[in-house]
């Protein structure tokens, strides 16, 4: 059960990261755009990445407190 936890935390990076990556390729002529889409979706991504980890260890402190 652990490893594949971890795959899909790796599975959810590696999506994000290729949506950035495609996004970036798509308007890569407007140089700001792709900056623009690239940087907000980096904080989107990181603050839903933290927010998930949030939850695992709240959740891993309730159930050790059980």
């Amino acid at each position: 059960m652990v490893v594949i936890n971890n795959i899909m935390w790796l599975a959810c990076m590696l999506v994000s990261v290729a949506y950035l990556a495609l996004s970036f390729i798509v308007v890569r002529d407007e140089r700001w755009l792709a900056m623009g889409i690239t940087i907000i979706g980096s904080i989107i991504m990181l603050a839903t990445l933290r927010t998930m980890c949030s939850w695992v260890i709240r959740h891993q402190i309730k159930a050790s407190n059980k």
